[in-house]
């Protein structure tokens, strides 16, 4: 790196980056964003550099960013077009900081699980070339340490309802995390129609919206205010009034309790007809999935389970589902930073 240093990005991940290298000594000269809401960070100056002179005479811009709707791509020209001379991605220093950083969703120190044969055993029954090229490519920049470039992103609007993947006519959609329904909006904007709804979504703050949204939409839904997990139990939840609230084990900070259920224990009997069954539960997907063991195992059921939030879940998600039944895998990417990838599994 050269001697002037900056952070693009004054959020969560600069913040970290920043105390990081001030512990060992090493100089931030500002932070940098171009979606200012603060005028400085432990007296470090936010500076526009698109719209603001910034010294960039030897100086490394480390993006220190992980958003599903940033092109790392494109800002790194813009930022080399302003005359930086050196722009680093936060995978390029990511290595070097792994220890005090920790595990950031996917993105782990530890890719032991990466193994020659678990790679082999995922690439054989995925069903396409997409879903071959994802994750390839996925596994490549995790091994690396590089920004994940894939070359079949799709348009984030896209998600779960890609035209290029076999879905059906369902009768029923079990969505876990609904979030504020944004995923019913998607489907009823290409009038992709499932008559039976239900829907899961923890957070207290955000499942008003939610109920809105099903009443705008004129759906007939059933929602739960609860978590799913492999157990009925009472939960920590770091409810963060957006898409990352999420299940805890640290029960030491004030957050909001919920009560867990399995969908093993709401669906009892089953589901009559085709179901498709949605999973976005920040990291409880695995557990989920074991507590629907039954359901998906009994039921026409077809699966659409994200795989970016914990590292392992690519290998071990897709290992689970294949004991499960007979299906048909395929790997879709929908954001940037390798977030919103989406594991389909359909029924053969």
């Amino acid at each position: 790196m050269n001697s002037n240093i900056y952070l693009y990005g004054a959020g969560n991940i600069g913040k970290r980056i920043y105390d990081i290298y001030k512990k060992r000594g090493i100089e931030i000269v500002a932070f940098l964003d171009a979606n200012i809401k603060n005028s400085a960070i432990d007296n470090k100056k936010i500076l526009d550099p698109f719209a603001c002179l910034v010294d960039t005479k030897d100086s490394t811009v480390i993006v220190s960013i992980f958003n599903r709707d940033v092109d790392f791509l494109a800002l790194k020209n813009k930022l080399y077009e302003v005359g930086f001379d050196e722009v680093l991605s936060f995978f390029d220093i990511y290595k070097d900081i792994s220890n005090e950083f920790g595990d950031w969703y996917w993105l782990s120190s530890d890719t032991d699980f990466l193994s020659d044969e678990n790679v082999r055993f995922v690439i054989n029954i995925l069903s396409d070339n997409i879903s071959h090229d994802t994750f390839a490519e996925t596994v490549k920049a995790r091994k690396e340490n590089t920004y994940p470039y894939v070359s079949n992103k799709y348009p984030i609007e896209e998600q779960y309802v890609s035209k290029d993947l076999p879905l059906r006519k369902y009768d029923n959609f079990i969505d876990v995390g609904a979030y504020d329904g944004d995923t019913l909006v998607a489907m009823d904007k290409i009038n992709f129609d499932i008559p039976n709804i239900y829907a899961f979504e923890p957070d207290v703050r955000i499942f008003q919206r939610l109920a809105d949204t099903v009443r705008k939409l004129n759906k007939k839904a059933i929602l739960f205010p609860n978590g799913v997990y492999s157990n009925n139990e009472i939960a920590t939840f770091a409810a963060d009034g957006g898409e990352g609230g999420c299940i805890v084990n640290d029960n030491a900070i004030q957050y909001n309790t919920i009560q867990n259920v399995a969908l093993d224990d709401v669906f009892i009997n089953n589901l009559k007809g085709i179901t498709l069954l949605k999973m976005d539960i920040e990291g409880a997907e695995m557990e989920a999935l074991k507590g629907a063991k039954n359901l998906i195992t009994n039921s026409n059921m077809d699966l659409a389970i994200c795989v970016y939030h914990k590292p392992n879940d690519i290998i071990e998600i897709p290992k689970y589902i294949n004991k499960l039944g007979n299906f048909n895998f395929y790997l879709r990417q929908y954001g940037f930073y390798g977030i919103d990838l989406v594991l389909f599994a359909f029924r053969k």
